[in-house]
């Protein structure tokens, strides 16, 4: 966590105990962030002292945003992805902020876990969409979930209305003996002669 004194513009860096460890100009403080992001680190701050200036402030209020940042006191020179809260830690005689608290929440691996989600959500649907081949999708009790828009056509039916049949997958699939409670996943393909069942 880091302190802002208002009054001197020096930034303070607190370690894991609560003792102060570097103290920062302004200056130095801001070549950990992107310039835009430092920007709008000080508007945030600004904001928040505003806020908690007004008479009408009776109740402590935090700010959070999100921004990019280098953890130079850890040795760390790639920028990370942080959560940052900030709040008034003290106030002068007049009751104005004159310090402000920063504390910080890594969330690059977060992140990066929803973009790798992201995109393998996106690389499902480019494939259960794909118009050649029609996708039928079970759940672990073999009920239909979902239907692509070729398994519609070549089945002639409309996806919202197939999905509230409640369609069991014994009724599409010959399952032979396969005991859905027995297995993690089951993958099938059937050719469909749709000319014969027509």
């Amino acid at each position: 966590m880091w302190t802002y004194d208002i009054m001197t513009g020096q930034f303070t860096w607190h370690n894991e105990n609560g003792m102060r460890a570097y103290t920062y100009t302004t200056e130095e403080f801001a070549q950990r962030y992107e310039p835009q992001d430092f920007m709008r680190l000080q508007q945030t701050m600004a904001e928040l002292a505003q806020k908690q200036t007004r008479a009408d402030a009776d109740e402590e209020e935090e700010m959070t945003l999100q921004l990019k940042a280098r953890d130079v006191e850890d040795d760390d020179s790639e920028k990370r992805d942080f959560i940052i809260h900030l709040s008034v830690l003290r106030r002068g005689k007049d009751g104005r902020p004159v310090t402000i608290i920063g504390t910080k929440k890594d969330i690059t691996e977060e992140l990066e876990h929803q973009q790798q989600a992201y995109e393998q959500t996106m690389r499902y649907w480019g494939a259960f969409n794909i118009p050649l081949v029609g996708i039928m999708l079970f759940d672990k009790g073999g009920y239909l979930q979902n239907i692509n828009p070729r398994a519609c056509e070549m089945f002639e039916c409309d996806h919202d209305e197939i999905i509230a049949q409640h369609v069991h997958m014994e009724n599409v699939l010959d399952t032979g003996n396969l005991n859905l409670d027995e297995v993690d996943g089951y993958f099938a393909t059937q050719v469909v002669d749709i000319d014969r069942i027509a």
